[in-house]
């Protein structure tokens, strides 16, 4: 299993818009992705989400996105990832 360093987004929390936000309408079609409250629609290229609930120990939260993001005359590859495994 990948891991990835730990990043602090508590900084991001205090803006009117989150980082990242998902949100999954139907699980036919493609999830809503919006990244610094700008919807990436067209340009995601794949997501993976793991979330499992913490019982007694701490449990694997985390998830990358990748997408397209269109500059001047270019695209260029992005890639979010945050985790809590260490």
């Amino acid at each position: 299993m990948r891991k990835y360093a730990r990043r602090n987004y508590n900084h991001l929390r205090a803006k009117e818009s989150k980082h990242v936000q998902i949100s999954i309408d139907d699980i036919n079609e493609p999830p809503k992705i919006f990244v610094d409250g700008k919807n990436i629609r067209g340009a995601l290229i794949s997501i993976d989400y793991k979330y499992r609930t913490n019982d007694e120990n701490i449990q694997p939260h985390s998830f990358e996105v990748a997408y397209y993001k269109h500059g001047d005359d270019t695209y260029t590859k992005r890639t979010i990832v945050e985790s809590n495994l260490y």
